[in-house]
C-alpha cells in the first residue's frame, strides 16, 4: 500500500499593523488562524508553534487555548488549585489576589503581550505609592509564577519577562536597614496613652485602647493574635495565656506579668467572647491614637517626637517589648526565654528584633559587674560643660565686604587665629574668601614661616 505524502507545512506570514501592532496568519487544514501582537519576534513564535498543531493535529486546540490566557485568567486558574481552608491556604490565596488588585492593567493583557516595560511600569507605580522594595519584589514574584504556570500549562515557548525586568534592591540580611523597625520614646508612649484615654472618653473608639497598647508591649503579640484573643485563653491561676493559630501556624503559652494580669482583671472580664476586636478596628484605633498623641507632642513643643510618632506602626510595639525584655536587668531572661514569649522559631529572626538594643542599658550590665550602681539619667545634662556665647565683632561686616581688607587680614596671621579675633568660624572665612575671590596662603605656610624665623 503506498503511503499517502504529506504537504508541505504552512509557514504562514507576520503583517505590520498602522497601530504599531503585529499580525500573524497561518492556514491549517483549510482554516485561518490569526492573532495580533504588540512586537515582531512575538508574533513569529506564534507561527511556530501553530506548526507543532499541524503535526500534532490532538494538541491544536490545547495551543489556541493557551495563547490566548490572559493574565487574569491564569490567576483565577491557579486561584482554583488552591484547595483547603487551613491558614497557609487562605494566606496563598490572599496573596495571588493581590495581582489582580495592584496590576489590573496587566491583569487584561494576555500573557504573550506583556512585555519587560510594562512589568518596569508596574514597579514604578508601586514604588510612587510607597511600597516597600519587598512588598514589590513579591508582587513581581507571584506575577513570574503566573508565567511559569501557562508555560507549563501548554504555552512552552513562554517567555518570563518578570524575571528580565530590574527588581527592587533589598538590602542583605546583615545590613542594618533590612529589618526597619523604631524604637518607642518614653514620651511617645505617654502621650499615646493619654491619646487613647481621651478617645476613649470622648467615645470616638469602642476599645479600651490604652490597655491594648500595654499588653502589646508586654507580650509582645501581633495584631492579629490579640484580635484573636478569647477570655478562654487566658489562666488566670498560671498567669499565663494561650496565643493559637500564631503566624507560624502553632500555638505557644505567653506568661503574664501581674501588673499585665490586673489591668486585664479590670477590663471586667466575661465568660467567653473576644477581649479586643477584628484587626482592622485595631488598625483604625490605632491611627486615631498615633494621630492624637503627635498632636499632644506638637503641642508640647516635642517636633521631632511628634513627627517620628507619625511613622510608628502598631507592629512596632512587639519591637519595643521585645528590645525591652532584653535590656530588663532584673528579670535577665534567656534568649530561648524570649523567643518562647515572641514566638519566634528561629534565633536568627529574633535577633534582627534584638538589633536595636539601648546601649547604656549595656553598659550599666558593666557598671553591676564591677559593683558599681551606676546608671544612665538623661536628666544630668548639667555635668557637660556649658559652651561659651561667643559674640561676632562688628569689625568683620567690613572685612567680609572687601576683597583688599580680607586679603591683608588672611596674609597677616593664620585663618584660625582671625576668625577668634572676628568672632567667626574659620569656614565662614573661608567662604568670605571664595565668593570674594581673594588669594590664601598655602598650606604649611605658616609653619614654614616659623621655621625660618628659627634659622
Amino acid at each position: 500500500m503506498q503511503k499517502k505524502k504529506r504537504g508541505p507545512t504552512p509557514t504562514g506570514y507576520v503583517s505590520r499593523r498602522g497601530n504599531g501592532k503585529y499580525q500573524a496568519q497561518i492556514m491549517i487544514n483549510g482554516q485561518r488562524y490569526t492573532e495580533t501582537f504588540r512586537d515582531e519576534g512575538s508574533a513569529e513564535q506564534y507561527l511556530k508553534d501553530m506548526q507543532v498543531g499541524v503535526r500534532r493535529p490532538d494538541l491544536l486546540d490545547e495551543i489556541v487555548a493557551t495563547r490566548r490566557f490572559t493574565l487574569r485568567e491564569v490567576v483565577e486558574k491557579r486561584l482554583d488549585e488552591i484547595q483547603g481552608s487551613e491558614k497557609s491556604a487562605a494566606q496563598a490565596r490572599s496573596a495571588l489576589r493581590q495581582v489582580l488588585v495592584k496590576a489590573p492593567e496587566l491583569a487584561e493583557l494576555r500573557m504573550r503581550d506583556i512585555l519587560v516595560r510594562d512589568i518596569e511600569k508596574l514597579v514604578e507605580r508601586r514604588k510612587a505609592v510607597g511600597e516597600a522594595p519587598r512588598t514589590i519584589n513579591g508582587l513581581l514574584s507571584r506575577i513570574s509564577t503566573s508565567f511559569e504556570w501557562a508555560a507549563t500549562h501548554g504555552d512552552r515557548e513562554l517567555r518570563n519577562v518578570a524575571l528580565e525586568a530590574k527588581w527592587m534592591p533589598v538590602p542583605k540580611p546583615g545590613d542594618p536597614d533590612s529589618f526597619i523597625y523604631q524604637r518607642l520614646d518614653s514620651e511617645q508612649e505617654t502621650a499615646l496613652i493619654e491619646a487613647a484615654e481621651i478617645l476613649r472618653a470622648q467615645r470616638r473608639t469602642c476599645l479600651e485602647f490604652s490597655s491594648l497598647i500595654r499588653l502589646a508591649l508586654d507580650t509582645t503579640m501581633r495584631r492579629g493574635e490579640l484580635a484573636k484573643l478569647d477570655w478562654e485563653d487566658i489562666d488566670w491561676d498560671r498567669r499565663t495565656l494561650l496565643v493559637r493559630n500564631a503566624k507560624n501556624g502553632s500555638s505557644r503559652i505567653v506568661p503574664l506579668r501581674g501588673s499585665t494580669l490586673r489591668m486585664l482583671e479590670r477590663l471586667s472580664p466575661c465568660d467567653s467572647g473576644r477581649v479586643w476586636a477584628a484587626p482592622s478596628t485595631i488598625s483604625r484605633a490605632w491611627r486615631k491614637t498615633r494621630a492624637l498623641a503627635a498632636e499632644i507632642l506638637q503641642s508640647a513643643g516635642k517636633v521631632v517626637l511628634a513627627r517620628n510618632l507619625k511613622t510608628i506602626r502598631f507592629h512596632d510595639l512587639r519591637f519595643e517589648g521585645i528590645c525591652r525584655l532584653f535590656e530588663d536587668l532584673d528579670l535577665g531572661l534567656t534568649e530561648r526565654e524570649i523567643a518562647g514569649i515572641s514566638g519566634h522559631d528561629s534565633p536568627e529572626m529574633l535577633w534582627h528584633y534584638s538589633r536595636n538594643l539601648n546601649k547604656s542599658k549595656v553598659a550599666e550590665k558593666f557598671a553591676r559587674a564591677e559593683g558599681e550602681n551606676w546608671s544612665y539619667k538623661p536628666a544630668s545634662a548639667k555635668r557637660r560643660p556649658r559652651a561659651i556665647a561667643i559674640r561676632m565683632n562688628p569689625d568683620w561686616r567690613r572685612f567680609r565686604d572687601c576683597t583688599d581688607l580680607l586679603e591683608q587680614a588672611v596674609w597677616s596671621m593664620p585663618i584660625r587665629d582671625f576668625a577668634e579675633d572676628m568672632g567667626i568660624s574659620d569656614v565662614a572665612v573661608h567662604r568670605a574668601c571664595k565668593r570674594l575671590g581673594v588669594r590664601k596662603p598655602p598650606k604649611g605656610y605658616w609653619i614654614q614661616r616659623e621655621h625660618r624665623k628659627a634659622a
